[in-house]
């Protein structure tokens, strides 16, 4: 099948630490979104250019959307050995950064929708673990404004006055909610990193739905449309 013949693709680009290679060139940067806001130029070990961590993630969640996953042996283990990697690069991000980059929060925006999709596949107990401690590094990392029915919040670059701690693990634990006056015209990158959050915290099975939590960035990302219907 068409879907078959892209998975099998998919699982030969991934190098054996668990990242998958760039191949080719996008000249618009622009269109990639987060993703190119994270590009590398390390060697891959199977030929190519080495991508990010983002790609990886990006990767991953179109691995978990193939159908019958479960039975489906030879592409678990590259879904398993590409979270393993993000989990890794957030770790070391995550240890030597108390205030995270624009980058840094996209990953861990995307990370967090992967773990949710892990939770909703039913792919153990590791998926649930990684689901609560992104959405409690989520929590640190967001950016608010107002109170009560008008509060917003949104995933982004960062506001200088970052707080947080460095929890065990490498993750970032919630301090004081960062308060964010909106001045600047918010980048598509942080229309895309909020969006990915919100499916994070609906996503993971209806056990796990974090809907009022979810409320203010879902506010916030209605406010972004344009003219046009778009968003950003």
């Amino acid at each position: 099948t068409v879907i078959g013949d892209m998975v099998t693709w998919l699982r030969a680009a991934q190098d054996p630490d668990g990242s998958f290679k760039k191949i080719g060139m996008v000249h618009h940067q622009e269109m990639m979104g987060g993703v190119a806001a994270s590009s590398a130029s390390m060697k891959s070990e199977n030929g190519g250019t080495k991508g990010s961590a983002s790609l990886c993630a990006f990767v991953l969640g179109a691995l978990l959307e193939v159908p019958n996953l479960a039975s489906d042996a030879a592409t678990l283990a590259v879904v398993e050995k590409a979270s393993a990697y993000i989990d890794q690069e957030l770790y070391t991000l995550y240890t030597y950064s108390m205030s995270p980059t624009a980058k840094e929060v996209y990953m861990l925006a995307q990370r967090a929708y992967a773990a949710a999709r892990r939770v909703e596949k039913g792919l153990g107990e590791q998926a649930q673990t990684a689901l609560a401690a992104s959405r409690k590094s989520l929590a640190a990392a967001a950016q608010h404004s107002g109170v009560g029915s008008s509060a917003l919040k949104f995933w982004g670059a960062p506001a200088s006055s970052a707080q947080g701690k460095v929890a065990a693990g490498g993750l970032v634990q919630p301090g004081a909610p960062r308060m964010m006056m909106f001045r600047r015209r918010p980048s598509t990158s942080d229309v895309e990193t909020t969006a990915y959050a919100i499916l994070s915290l609906v996503g993971g099975g209806v056990a796990n739905m974090n809907v009022a939590d979810a409320f203010p960035a879902i506010r916030w990302l209605l406010q972004q449309r344009n003219s046009r219907g778009a968003f950003g």
